[in-house]
């Protein structure tokens, strides 16, 4: 997946140890479920086996044509190692990165333009014999500035494993931890803005055409537009399956938890997360952002585009319709800043389903809150879906037509598919009310009576719902 990029600079001294970098705590301190904890009220708690990972990456510095060297083999090493170590401090050790080797820098045989990502991946490979593997690494650094790109690249995988090979113009660190996040498999971090709700539903797998939706519109996750190392949102740390534990509330309760910030990392931090009522296959989650967790990763990385927000508050996300692998934070309706993702002290925010969730401070601080969620857990019902269908014979020239009219009837939008023995014509989104018309040339004078078959569809998530109704018409 493709990323433009914003300006950047390198901080922190390089790490010098055998492998270039700092070893990761030992995976056994990695408990596979919390020990001594007991549930909120109002709370259950899931957990998962953290299962470790190291991901062996390659660094290959390549200079195309018309190009020259403006950062130094030490300048990759020095970001190698601040995106090893905000990975694995991240996943509390579960997550490390090997790198296996960092070229100096190779002049390229070829006259290819430099924005030609894959020529110089395949360069690399073949040069270094580098070959594609689980957990395996491939990443082409070039000059930054004209004629190189201003946007990197990353291969998108299926599972944390998956390896694969990335490409950007400089070391920044940031952009090392987003391209190797899609080697891993994680999806960029949305944001959804709707006109006059927090929420929304799905309409044909896709975000309503009242709200927008940004790629990259989470300003705290660093697979979103933080462009500087931020910690991990939860539905980024579960993709993963680096997050050992769940707060999941009860239905119809008012349920009450003092959680950590998201700062703390994937052990400590009190995730809270739950599967919608409303839409089947989607699922929310809440994550408290301390406003001063932003300078956790200072001295590792810098940034001049990095948005620092400076206040405390929640983060609502939910399931990405169109990347359903991802996640959207939620924004507060009518607010275009960067603050109008996180949920204010003591507002109460109403989701599609009628969950509510609000939160306070705790007095002794700014790095834990008290979240509440009310968390309904109404059946899912199917629409009830209604059309007015006729059906006629019609004729235009020597040949007898086919005329059908349906009007949808339905409280909600539906897809029409209207067929006859003379073929068929499929209407998506059809608006509550709205009339379409189809007519078939039978390419027969005095055509048979028959009928007409329209099927009504509509799906919101998982659910879906279909009704098929007939109009009959008169032929000799």
């Amino acid at each position: 997946m493709r990323r433009l990029l914003h300006g950047s600079a390198i901080a922190g001294s390089l790490l010098v140890l055998a492998g270039l970098l700092v070893a990761p705590p030992a995976v056994a301190e990695i408990p596979d479920a919390p020990v001594g904890f007991d549930a909120p009220v109002g709370f259950d708690v899931v957990t998962r086996d953290v299962q470790p990972h190291t991901a062996r990456v390659t660094i290959a510095l390549v200079a195309p044509p018309g190009t020259q060297p403006n950062f130094s083999r030490d300048d990759a090493i020095a970001s190698a190692n601040a995106a090893a170590e905000f990975l694995a401090r991240e996943t509390d050790g579960a997550l490390t990165v090997e790198i296996e080797q960092v070229t100096d820098w190779m002049s390229a045989p070829n006259d290819a333009p430099c924005s030609w990502e894959s020529v110089w991946q395949d360069f690399a490979a073949q040069q270094l014999g580098w070959e594609r593997g689980n957990g395996r690494h491939l990443t082409v650094m070039v000059p930054e500035g004209d004629p190189c790109p201003g946007w990197a690249n990353g291969e998108q995988g299926g599972s944390v494993d998956a390896g694969g090979r990335t490409f950007q113009p400089g070391p920044d660190a940031s952009t090392l931890a987003h391209e190797w996040g899609h080697n891993m498999s994680q999806a960029h971090a949305f944001s959804t803005a709707c006109a006059s709700t927090w929420d929304f539903r799905a309409v044909d797998g896709r975000t309503p055409g009242e709200c927008e939706r940004q790629e990259y519109g989470n300003r705290l996750d660093n697979m979103g537009g933080s462009w500087t190392l931020t910690p991990f949102s939860s539905p980024s740390l579960d993709r993963l399956g680096m997050l050992p534990t769940r707060l999941v509330p009860r239905c119809d309760v008012t349920a009450t938890a003092t959680v950590a910030s998201a700062a703390a990392g994937a052990r400590e931090r009190d995730a809270i997360s739950w599967e919608s009522a409303a839409e089947p296959g989607v699922r929310y989650w809440v994550d408290y952002r301390d406003g001063d967790a932003s300078a956790k990763y200072a001295p590792l990385h810098v940034s001049g585009w990095a948005f620092t927000p400076g206040s405390s508050g929640l983060q609502i996300l939910r399931t990405d319709p169109e990347v359903p692998f991802g996640a959207t934070v939620l924004k507060r309706p009518g607010d275009s800043s960067d603050w109008a993702q996180l949920v204010r002290a003591d507002e109460v925010v109403t989701l599609t389903d009628g969950t509510r969730v609000s939160w306070s401070p705790v007095a002794s601080g700014t790095d834990r809150a008290d979240v509440t969620v009310e968390r309904t857990c109404t059946p899912v019902t199917s629409p009830t879906l209604e059309a007015d269908a006729i059906a006629s014979t019609r004729k235009i020239g020597a040949s007898s037509h086919v005329v059908v009219t349906a009007t949808n009837r339905s409280t909600v939008a539906v897809d029409m598919e209207i067929a006859t023995p003379y073929g068929k014509r499929t209407f998506t989104s059809v608006a509550p009310g709205k009339m379409v018309t189809v007519t078939m040339n039978t390419r027969q004078s005095t055509p048979p009576s028959g009928e007409a078959t329209v099927t009504l569809s509509t799906r919101s998530g998982d659910s879906s719902a279909t009704r098929t109704l007939t109009a009959a018409y008169t032929g000799r």
